[in-house]
């Protein structure tokens, strides 16, 4: 479920669990495995954002030519497509609880946002990976969870 870019902190913190008996369970992971469920556009959509704010026609260039931003692939949680210059935010505590029903964690926003999350749908995480390409047999645009980061860190 994490992203990329913070599977270095990640690694980090899960290998430093300390564990009673032979099962680690977190042995395995890596920077690679197991694999994100998450694509990272934090720092592509600061790019785009800032070209568009210089006003230069390069940069206007550039930000219209990226197809990371520019091409409908950010999966919805409730299973629609959309921009990622246009999508939405959602409490990602939330939208992790609503998919992991029996297992309580620590929410950081209001149990009552769960109600709003009750329709989402359940094939938001594919744990074969097998999400839908933009256009047929083109896998460099999957339609996939997408997250950003705002200044201060928080997802």
């Amino acid at each position: 479920m994490v992203p990329d870019s913070m599977r270095p902190w990640w690694l980090t913190a899960i290998h430093q669990i300390e564990y009673s008996g032979p099962f680690r369970p977190y042995a395995q992971c890596t920077l690679q495995y197991p694999p994100a469920c998450f694509v990272d556009k934090t720092e592509s959509l600061s790019t785009f954002h800032t070209q568009l704010k210089s006003g230069k026609f390069g940069d206007l260039r550039k930000a219209a030519n990226t197809e990371d931003i520019m091409n409908a692939n950010v999966l919805c949680p409730f299973g629609c497509t959309e921009h990622p210059r246009q999508a939405k935010h959602a409490y990602l505590d939330i939208v992790i609880q609503t998919i992991l029903k029996n297992c309580p964690i620590y929410l950081y926003h209001s149990h009552k946002n769960l109600r709003n999350f009750q329709s989402m749908w359940m094939q938001y995480f594919r744990p074969d990976g097998g999400y839908d390409s933009l256009c047929a047999n083109l896998s460099d645009w999957l339609i996939q969870p997408t997250i950003t980061f705002t200044k201060s860190g928080a997802p």
